[in-house]
Order: C-alpha cells, then structure tokens, then sequence
C-alpha cells in the first residue's frame, strides 16, 4: 500500500491509498485545496478563503458557492484517503488536518533542512537532488495563475532556488565542476539576475582551465546587473572576479570549494 501523499510542486494532485492518482477536475477545486495545504492545520475563515479563491470577482452568494466547493474538494479527498475525511468545518471557516509527511511541500522543506546538516559535499548533494526531485513544475502550476501563484508561493519558490544553489555549491565542492557547466548556463539564462549563479558558472568554467570565458561571463553578467537595476555587482562576484585576473592560488589549491565558502 503507498503512503497517501498531497502534492503541491507541481499541478495539485493526491496519491490515494492504493498510489492511484487523484485530480481534482475543476480549477477552483484544486486551489481550494492547496490554500489549505500551504497551511495545514490552520483555520482559514470563510471570508479569508473567498478572497483568496476569488480575488477581486466572487461570486454572487459567494458563501454558498464556496460551500458547494468544499463539498466537492472534502469528497476528491476522501476518494483517495478512505473514509477518511480531515477537511473540516470550523466555525465560520476550515481546516485541513494533514501531516506534514503528507505534504510533498513540507517533506522538501524538511529534507533541506537535513541536507543541510551532511558534512560530506557528494552525500549532501545527492540528499539535496533528492529533495528536489519532489518538484515536477512550479508550485500549484494548474492551480493559479502566475500572479496567485507569486502571492501564494513566493517563499516555496524561493526555497526551491536556494536549494538549487546550494546543491550546485555541494558539487563544486565535491570537484565535479565540467559536469555543472551546461545546467548552470542554462541557469543563468533562466535566472540572469541572480548574482550567486554567474559566480557558480565563472567559478566552474575557470576550473575546468577555461579562464576567457569565466572572465566573459563576468562582463556579461555586469553588463545585465547594469542595465536591468542600474547596479554593478556586489563585492563577491567582483572578489571572484579579480582572483580569476590575479590566478589566485586559493582558487586551484586544496580541497575543491563552492563560491559561498571560497570567499568567506
């Protein structure tokens, strides 16, 4: 029998009992659903609830239509847990009793958190790529649109990119830095005003005895701090910079580092 699970990384799905897949059919459904799982255990009043689900447009009767809405969502929950039932009404509100080994959003936060304790650069990478493994697409992709999504989910998201920085620093910690080039150039494209990965990239690319171009990928990502915020870079991008100039022996020699650790 699989452990029931409540996925939220992703389009919002349930794993039922017998690892079936549940999808609630419905938008409104599957955002009612995961407003709740952000928050398990916390009782979201009928007012809260309806300004969340339906922005600045509720219904007529909104009360009544969120009523029938939770209706539907308690019974997709119980298709899948059983004659189990922890969507519950609560005064003039509900609330969700999950645990948070349920929640694929709570099991990442809680295996970065581990990760974060491994000493040994290849195990915590490896703990850090499994944690991420749980996201199978933005945070509540068939749920919300992005601009909810951004009001709802910034933190998750957030997270979601600190752990990809930090298991990129564990690789380069583990000297595994020719295999990160192509995902970290894919990175930067996708995030290009994120300082930390034009470091990780000229960092890698400088060990892998391709100095012109870590030192390119400085200029350009100078040139987009620049022109998109009107900022040149901060003091350790332009630390790493001037040791990848200078050759700085701390940057070949002894055990292999990641950019935070480098320059601290």
């Amino acid at each position: 029998m699989s452990r029931v699970e409540f996925r939220l990384l992703g389009n919002v799905e349930i794993q039922g009992i017998q690892g079936e897949i549940v999808r609630l059919s419905r938008r409104m459904e599957r955002l009612a659903l995961a407003v709740l799982l952000l928050e398990p255990g916390q009782v979201f009043s009928t007012d809260r609830l309806i300004d969340l689900l339906w922005q600045q447009d509720p219904p007529v009767a909104a009360r009544a239509a969120l009523q029938t809405l939770m209706s539907r969502v308690r019974k997709a929950i119980r298709s899948a847990l059983g004659d189990e039932a922890p969507l519950l009404s609560r005064g003039q509100g509900y609330v969700l009793h999950v645990g948070p080994e349920r929640v694929d959003a709570r099991r990442f936060a809680g295996m970065v958190e581990e990760a974060g304790r491994v000493h040994d650069a290849s195990q915590r990478a490896a703990r850090l790529a499994e944690a991420l493994d749980l996201w199978r697409g933005p945070a509540l992709a068939d749920a919300a649109d992005s601009v909810l999504r951004d009001q709802l989910c910034s933190s998750l998201e957030e997270s979601r990119f600190r752990a990809i920085s930090a298991r990129i620093d564990a690789e380069l910690a583990a000297g595994r830095h020719a295999d990160l080039i192509s995902e970290l150039l894919r990175l930067v494209a996708e995030y290009p005003l994120r300082e930390n990965l034009h470091g990780q990239l000229m960092l890698a690319l400088y060990r892998c005895g391709r100095r012109a171009e870590a030192l390119d990928a400085y200029r350009r990502a100078r040139q987009l701090l620049v022109a998109e915020l009107g900022l040149e870079p901060g003091p350790q991008l332009r630390t790493l910079h001037a040791a990848i100039i200078d050759e700085t022996g701390r940057l070949k020699s002894g055990r292999p580092r990641g950019v935070h650790e480098w320059i601290q």
